[in-house]
This record gives structure tokens, sequence and C-alpha cells, in this order.
């Protein structure tokens, strides 16, 4: 984390914050927040549908199945200080998106990324710097995943109708992502629950963790 921070300290100039977009956006128009789990394959299609009727926000992972399809998204959201650059390099297209991202964020990640930079405050280091200049940066509730922390994010913005796409949490049939993609956790523990549509399904306990955040903030 502090590696990351002190490689990223540069792209502070030029950048800005949520703080100065709260209330840009109408509470009328809706959130679509993207992201990579395995029914996207299924409903990628219908996204295009929703091009200038909301604000499509893409998490780090989805961004190279939207590129794919050609499917227009209004923005990124990443903030994992370990992901993967070759998510935003396999699609050089996405660089110029606006990009919502920590000062933790990996550094080879933000320097690939050439478009605008939105600050998401995480920790101590930027409320302090901007706390200098007179901005008082309030942190970001994260539920511990960029789907999350991008839905988190649209209601930061005022936003009042989030829906998610790809957000299975849960194991598909192929994988735990989209296009087959496997990824497993280090303490990766399954367990049998009921699926929306009264199904059993088989999730695991970093899933179950997400899906109790967004039954709480669901709840506000």
């Amino acid at each position: 984390y502090v590696k990351n921070t002190m490689k990223n300290l540069h792209f502070i100039q030029g950048s800005n914050v949520i703080e100065e977009l709260e209330g840009k956006i109408s509470p009328s128009v809706p959130a679509i927040v993207v992201s990579a789990g395995p029914s996207l394959d299924k409903n990628i299609g219908e996204i295009k549908k929703a091009k200038g009727k909301a604000l499509i926000i893409a998490t780090d992972t989805a961004v190279r199945y939207l590129e794919k399809e050609g499917i227009f998204y209004d923005c990124i959201v990443t903030l994992d200080p370990r992901k993967p650059v070759d998510y935003f390099t396999d699609v050089p297209d996405c660089k110029h998106k606006p990009l919502f991202c920590s000062i933790l964020g990996k550094p080879g990640l933000l320097k690939f990324h050439e478009g605008r930079k939105i600050w998401c405050s995480s920790n101590l280091i930027l409320p302090a710097l901007y706390k200098k200049y007179g901005i008082e940066l309030k942190k970001l509730s994260s539920g511990g995943s960029v789907a999350t922390d991008a839905t988190e994010l649209a209601r930061r913005l005022g936003i009042q109708n989030v829906i998610l796409v790809g957000q299975d949490l849960a194991y598909g049939e192929h994988g735990t992502h989209a296009g087959g993609v496997v990824m497993a956790t280090r303490a990766e523990t399954r367990y049998t629950v009921e699926g929306i549509d009264g199904k059993p399904i088989e999730t695991r306990n970093d899933w179950l963790y997400y899906l109790h955040w967004f039954e709480e903030q669901a709840k506000i």
C-alpha cells in the first residue's frame, strides 16, 4: 500500500475527487454496475439498450468483456492494489474512460490509463492532503469488492436506482466469472444456498459477505 501510494502521488495533478461530482447527475437517472460474473455472458447484450439512458459503470474485471462486444460504458471503477494490469492493457481503448480509483491502486494500471482520474478516498493520505487546501474528503464505505464499491460510488453521486448486472455471487456452470474463467481465493469455503429462482446454487464465503452488504445497504 505504501509503495503504491508513493508511486501514485504524481497522478493527483489534473485529477478530481468524488465530492466535485456529487449532485451533477439527476437522481432520476439509474446506474448500471457491470460485473464479470458468469451471467454476464447471457446478459451483456442488454446493456447496449441502456446507452444514453443510464450511467453505465464498468468494474475493472468487466471492461474487457464490454470492449470485446463493442458495448458503450461511461466509466470504470478499480480500487484493488493488486489488480492485474492486463485487465486494461488487453483492451487499450479503455485508457481514455473516466476512472474512479484509489491512491493505493496498482501503479502500472494507473500509468496505462490516460483519461480523467477521480479519487475515491479509502485511506488517510488523500483527506490529509486535500484538507490543506480546504477540501474535505469523505471516506468511501467499502463492502470489500469492486462491485460493492461501485454501488456505493453511484449512491454518493446521488443516484437512487442501482441495477446490478453480472453480480452473481455464485458459481456458474463453467467457472466463477464470465467466459468460463475460474478465479479461486486462498481460503475458499463453499456453501449451498437458495438462488433467486428458488433452486439451490453454490456460493463461497467472500461472496456471502458481499451479499449481506448489498442486503444491508438496500435497507438504507
